[in-house]
């Protein structure tokens, strides 16, 4: 990768970038990342380390939570097919209520 800086007023950077891998692990360092939790109405500073930690956590939290709506949505369609039905249809009750069991 290569730098090149043009004349002092101008605050442009151009970069070169290689195609082929070089093999260098990259790091990179930052400092504290700044959340606003809106209960409290705080902004909360979060280490670099920790950063990580708490992307993760939000992640596998907006996973679970994505389930449970899912799960939520299918729950209340399977209840109002089932309402739906005459009391005739014990075959069509029986399948979806196996459905709601699952």
């Amino acid at each position: 990768m290569t730098n090149q800086t043009t004349p002092a007023g101008n605050n442009t950077t151009s970069t070169r970038l290689k195609l082929q891998s070089t093999g260098v692990t990259a790091y990179c360092s930052f400092g504290p990342a700044l959340y606003f939790h809106p209960d409290s109405e705080t902004l909360i500073a979060v280490d670099a380390c920790d950063n990580d930690a708490i992307e993760r956590e939000h992640g596998r939290l907006e996973k679970l939570l994505a389930t449970r709506i899912d799960a939520q949505l299918r729950i209340d369609d399977l209840t109002k097919q089932m309402t739906a039905l005459d009391w005739h249809q014990v075959a069509e009750r029986d399948r979806l209520e196996t459905q709601l069991n699952q």
